[in-house]
């Protein structure tokens, strides 16, 4: 995800090669809680950086999906993230 070398794949390259600003990133809350930081950072600064690339993400609309059932699954989900943290 934070790239490696500019011949590898990584989310800041995908970004940078997508063909329109709609970004859909599916089930995100089976991503690993390391990476909320990061993706905190493209919506709050509307960019991203990675060790080889700078993207900025501030005309793009971000799809993001879950499976939670319920406001309250949501919530479980976030205070078992927050007290391990």
């Amino acid at each position: 995800m934070f790239g490696d070398k500019h011949s590898k794949s990584s989310f800041a390259r995908d970004l940078l090669q997508r063909e329109s600003n709609i970004v859909l990133i599916d089930e995100f809350d089976k991503v690993h809680p390391n990476f909320y930081n990061a993706f905190y950072e493209i919506f709050d600064e509307g960019k991203f950086n990675d060790l080889n690339y700078s993207v900025n993400v501030n005309n793009c609309i971000f799809v993001l999906t879950t499976n939670y059932i319920s406001e309250d699954d949501i919530t479980k989900s976030s205070e078992c993230l927050f007290t391990q943290g």
